[in-house]
Order: structure tokens, then sequence, then C-alpha cells
């Protein structure tokens, strides 16, 4: 009997100790579960910053593109010469922003250059137009677009344009 009895305790200690053993196994499984799922949010998390930082930089470039271009059609139109066009660029007021769709306020960060010289074709003007956004402290980087086209200028669009005169006229004739 007293065999079997420290038999019986043998048993009932190992027992004891495969329980402990079955527990720390259960609490190892869900610090690596844990630490898994983890390691994936923060993943998920920093691919949705990048994701928005592209989808911002994407947003500045079409307002880039779309300064050029209007610039570009103000030129070609006669609404404006290219001394009026060089220089900060006249945003969209709040209510016109609306109206089309922009819900971004106006900002004097957008500078348009323009920039002509002479092209080999007879009565165009190679114009060259860069619309460009310095970006501040918190979000790095410069946006530019810029946009090259050859314009059918009227004289009082040229900067520096000298007023014609009898015999420039005569020439032109």
């Amino acid at each position: 009997m007293n065999l079997k009895a420290g038999a019986g305790a043998w048993l009932a200690r190992d027992e004891r100790r495969g329980r402990a053993r079955c527990l720390g196994a259960l609490l190892m499984e869900a610090l690596v579960a844990l630490a898994v799922f983890l390691m994936a949010g923060i993943g998920i998390l920093a691919l949705m910053h990048q994701g928005r930082e592209s989808m911002r930089r994407a947003d500045e470039l079409v307002r880039a593109c779309d300064l050029a271009r209007s610039a570009m059609a103000r030129l070609e139109c006669g609404l404006a010469g290219v001394t009026e066009l060089d220089g900060p660029a006249s945003l969209w007021g709040a209510q016109d922003a609306a109206t089309i769709g922009h819900n971004t306020p106006a900002s004097d960060e957008w500078m348009i250059e323009v920039q002509t010289r002479r092209s080999g074709v007879d009565g165009l003007t190679a114009v060259t137009i860069v619309a460009r956004k310095e970006n501040g402290r918190d979000a790095p980087g410069e946006v530019s677009y810029t946009l090259r086209q050859h314009v059918r200028l009227g004289r009082e669009q040229l900067p520096d344009a000298a007023p014609e005169d009898a015999i420039s006229e005569g020439l032109r004739q």
C-alpha cells in the first residue's frame, strides 16, 4: 500500500504539471496571436497613411495642371497678358469653388511662371507655363506642372511689347 500511495502522489503531481504546461502553452499561443494581430494592424495603418499622402499629392498635381491650363486658356483668348499671369495664381473664389466642386480654400501658395520665346512658325509664340506650389514643413516637397504650347499672341499680350509705329505697321502689311 505504501508503494501504491507513493505512486498515486507521483501521478497526481505529474497530472498537475501537465495542466500547468497546457495552461502555459495556451498563454504562449495567445501572446503569439496578439503579436501577429498587432503587426498586421500596424502594417495596415502604414499603408493607409501612405495612400492618404499619395491622394493628397495627386490632388495637388491636378490643381497645378488646372491652374496651368486655365492660364494658357486666358492667354489664348486674350483675357490676360503674359505679365498679368506671371506671379501669384488667382484661384477660384469660395462661391465659385463650391459651384464647381472644389472644396479647397483659395491660397496664395501657388505661383504661375510664364515664359515666352519666338517660335519657328510665323505668328506663333512658344509659351511655357509652370504652376508651382511650395509645400510647408508638414508636407515636404514641391508640386509643379509645366505646360508648353505654341500660341498666337497679340502685341499687347507680349511682355515688353513696344507700341506699333508707322514703320512696323507698314512692314506687317
